[in-house]
């Protein structure tokens, strides 16, 4: 190996050794639904919106979808969680537009989590 060659093998073993990246978005949509699960299944509690951020690696991305809101707390306190149930279904009975914040690193039964929930106006 020539000092010539050496910024391509470096460039080389670098792309080997970046894994696949985790990417976060945000969309501005309506609640369809609001489903509560038994046990760990989902999360424990789910919300489908429309739409799922597109560009994420998550079910439906780019159109109507679910979210898990991570009701049983893999992901932080379950008491967030919570609250993000309890915004998704206050958008769920007025009918308002809500941002939701997703990452498709954190998933429960392959479904992205919605880890911020804001209703507007």
């Amino acid at each position: 190996m020539t000092v010539k060659n050496l910024p391509l093998v470096v460039g080389f073993i670098s792309c080997l050794a970046t894994g696949a990246n985790a990417a976060t978005g945000n969309a501005f949509g309506d609640t369809f639904r609001v489903l509560q699960g038994e046990d760990d299944q989902f999360g424990g509690c789910m919300v489908e919106v429309d739409p799922v951020p597109a560009g994420l690696d998550c079910p439906g991305a780019g159109t109507k979808g679910w979210l898990t809101l991570d009701c049983v707390g893999a992901y932080g306190s379950k008491s967030s969680a919570s609250n993000r149930l309890n915004a998704a279904t206050l958008a769920l009975i007025t009918k308002s537009t809500v941002q939701y914040f997703v990452d498709d690193s954190r998933k429960h039964n392959g479904f992205c989590m919605a880890f911020q929930f804001r209703n507007l106006r």
